[in-house]
């Protein structure tokens, strides 16, 4: 569960007593869709989410819900959850466990 702390940031451990915590978050308004940043045939999918607080408070997060889009062909192999870069066949071409691409794991 997330509180949020009287900074406006948020936490997973209670802040302080009653404060108020996340309620929902649902995906809102137009999504749109560009070229992963890793390249290839992967496309991604970005759309705001509303977030709902237990006062009654909303916010929306911009670009909160990301979806990758993969082609047919490459549906099976190891695509990066955050740049999108196609790491081959059971990961072949990552270094390690970190992204051909980008690094990350």
């Amino acid at each position: 569960m997330k509180y949020r702390k009287l900074n406006g940031d948020t936490t997973m451990k209670e802040p302080y007593e009653r404060a108020p915590y996340e309620m929902s978050m649902v995906p809102v308004g137009e999504a749109f869709i560009r070229t992963a940043s890793g390249g290839g045939p992967v496309q991604v999918s970005f759309q705001d989410g509303l977030r709902t607080w237990s006062d009654g408070e909303t916010e929306v997060l911009h670009h909160h819900f990301k979806t990758f889009i993969v082609p047919e062909g490459v549906q099976n192999n190891d695509i990066c959850g955050y740049c999108g870069a196609d790491n081959g066949p059971a990961g072949e071409y990552r270094n390690g466990f970190d992204c051909c691409i980008c690094g990350c794991n």
